[in-house]
């Protein structure tokens, strides 16, 4: 893992811990390493114990996920909303002050008449 993606990770948590209670749009939610299965025989008889670990560590990682993920969802979803409810304020201001026109994207006259 890259230092700028460690760097990421931990400040996408508060306090550099992954609590999916106190999340923003930045959020970066990981899913989880999922568990080594033995080829071999011999090498499943070996680990079976600590492959069921890992199986059960896996599992309880992946519903810390899903709740980062949905977290992190609703997250995006309400910031939208504060940005749509700026973008009405932007405009509403650019037309008050009389630089609607200027603020507006170009369009294409061509694009417009095949509306």
């Amino acid at each position: 893992m890259s230092l700028v993606l460690i760097a990421m990770v931990i400040g996408s948590f508060p306090n550099g811990e992954a609590n999916a209670q106190a999340v923003s749009p930045a959020t970066l939610c990981l899913p989880p390493e999922e568990p080594f299965v033995p080829a071999t025989d011999e090498d499943f008889r070996a680990y079976a114990d600590m492959v069921s670990g890992d199986f059960e560590r896996y599992f309880t990682e992946l519903t810390t996920y899903f709740s980062c993920m949905d977290s992190t969802r609703q997250a995006v979803f309400d910031r939208a909303r504060v940005v749509s409810q700026d973008h009405q304020t932007f405009w509403q201001r650019a037309k008050a002050l009389g630089v609607a026109e200027k603020a507006a994207l170009m369009v294409d006259p061509a694009a417009k008449d095949a509306e």
